[in-house]
């Protein structure tokens, strides 16, 4: 059996946010955290939960899988 690991990208973050001309604090604002939570996801040293995600996606106008790197097929023992 094989799964495709995901991972939260930080850089997938910023580049949506800095495309569409937003700055941390007016997005920090609009999905009510504070800036250096926002910067703490762009930097990849934390992941937001799932209620952020959502936020994000809605304010960001993106999917949750724009915001995930994926990575090769990995083979788990059944």
């Amino acid at each position: 059996m094989t799964v495709q690991a995901t991972t939260f990208s930080g850089h997938r973050l910023h580049a949506r946010r800095t495309a569409i001309g937003m700055r941390r604090e007016t997005l920090a604002v609009a999905i009510g955290c504070t800036y250096g939570i926002v910067a703490r996801w762009e930097q990849s040293n934390a992941a937001p939960s799932a209620v952020y995600l959502m936020r994000l996606c809605a304010v960001l106008d993106c999917a949750v899988g724009d915001l995930f790197d994926t990575t090769s097929p990995v083979a788990v023992p059944a």
